[in-house]
């Protein structure tokens, strides 16, 4: 597991550190926070001197009536399944009253009992959720009915309950696979394939015109919903009603934050894509046919930034524009801005960064990190290795040699590393 994690306040800083053109002052002047759990003295085990899930909260907070600021905290799982919160700030954060707001905002989260052991926390910002090893979901900053709350304290959702984490769903009980957050909606996978929306329900006016604004609806029954698929996309694959509720047969298994896309069972990608409907602009989820849009070829990885990547099953990095309006996804989906192979084997890499015109990212499993040149003259040349561009900032009185990196992930505004 890891031990230290970097933080950066925005894109634009993590982008700095990934440039290896970046200048010392460049770097100096970036805005990160490190945390390091072995310096924490509420974790005195030494099995729990290690980070097994780590996420990001803020708030905004008020100094007088005409001034405010964001306040942070980290929240974290440690080595033996405890949830910690800690406040902390970006350096030339500003002024001491600020510190003093971040401290005093922290003390009123109420956390679960210290006896609760977690595996897994996430957070939107305002919103965190945090799964026990046993599979119930805490949350913070939402009611049980989906709407935003400013209530501090963590309670047990009431619709992910089950002491024994066998959550009910049209497909039988079962325990939460994964969870994430777009905007102001949660979106919640179970083992089984069930998907739950839980907050905003927006996208699902297309299905039923009259649900509610908020709430929580499983999108995979099938009692309630029908698949919506856009033929232009779908092509010939089976529009048929199903098990799956809006994805008919298709069994959902992940879903990708940001690009909004679930991946289900046979390697069928579905969109989260915008149709003019009578006039006005509705959301549907639809599959695209890979035979007609990628070669037949299987997406086993995905990134989004600027630019949305894939990751194929032959080992190709294939980079497009993202456009989601139906009218326009066929013509990026048949003309990629970019085809190029990944530096090393397919089973090796752990996540696409930051795809964007200029340049793009891939993280190996064993920590080191990629970075190819996108415009048209460099497609052919190789990837440059920068791990120990980024991995010299990790050394200190603790760690004298270079750590290696273990997670890339984004929780809000924030871009995490973790290290070990």
């Amino acid at each position: 597991m890891s031990t230290k994690a970097i933080i950066f306040d925005r894109i634009s800083s993590f982008s700095t550190l990934m440039n290896p053109d970046s200048t010392e002052r460049e770097i100096l002047d970036l805005r990160s926070y490190t945390f390091d759990i072995l310096q924490e003295a509420e974790c005195v085990e030494e099995e729990s001197k290690q980070i097994r899930s780590l996420t990001i909260l803020h708030r905004n907070v008020k100094i007088d009536s005409s001034h405010s600021f964001f306040a942070y905290a980290i929240l974290y799982v440690d080595g033996i399944g405890r949830l910690h919160i800690k406040p902390f700030h970006f350096p030339k954060c500003g002024i001491e009253e600020a510190t003093k707001k971040t401290r005093d905002w922290v003390e009123k989260i109420e956390l679960p009992p210290p006896d609760e052991r977690f595996s897994i926390v996430k957070s939107q910002g305002d919103v965190a959720f945090a799964l026990t090893e046993s599979g119930q979901l805490w949350t913070r900053g939402i009611k049980p009915e989906g709407g935003w709350s400013d209530e501090e304290k963590f309670i047990i959702s009431p619709h992910f309950d089950a002491k024994d984490g066998m959550m009910n769903s049209s497909l039988g009980p079962s325990k939460i696979k994964s969870f994430s957050f777009e905007g102001q909606t949660a979106i919640i996978l179970l083992e089984n394939g069930a998907v739950f929306l839980y907050g905003k329900l927006d996208d699902m006016l297309a299905y039923n015109p009259s649900v509610d604004a908020e709430g929580i609806l499983e999108l995979t029954d099938s009692s309630k919903f029908n698949p919506k698929f856009e033929p232009t996309l779908s092509g010939d694959l089976n529009n048929a009603a199903g098990s799956y509720g809006i994805f008919g047969t298709f069994k959902p298994v992940k879903y990708y934050r940001k690009m909004r896309t679930f991946v289900c069972e046979e390697g069928t990608i579905f969109f989260r894509v915008l149709v003019n409907t009578e006039r006005v602009m509705q959301v549907i989820f639809t599959p695209v046919d890979r035979y007609k849009y990628f070669s037949g070829l299987t997406m086993v990885a995905m990134g989004s930034h600027v630019l949305d990547a894939y990751l194929t099953d032959q080992g190709r990095l294939v980079v497009f524009k993202g456009d989601r309006a139906v009218s326009l996804i066929p013509s990026d989906l048949l003309s990629p801005r970019i085809h190029r192979f990944t530096p090393i084997p397919l089973d090796q890499v752990a996540a696409i960064l930051l795809p964007r015109d200029s340049s793009m990212l891939v993280l190996a499993k064993d920590g080191r990190v990629f970075r190819f040149d996108n415009h048209t003259e460099a497609q052919n040349r190789p990837s440059v290795d920068i791990t120990s561009h980024v991995t010299r900032s990790t050394v200190d009185d603790l760690h004298p040699a270079p750590m290696s990196i273990s997670k890339y992930f984004q929780t809000g505004m924030q871009i995490v590393l973790l290290f070990k």
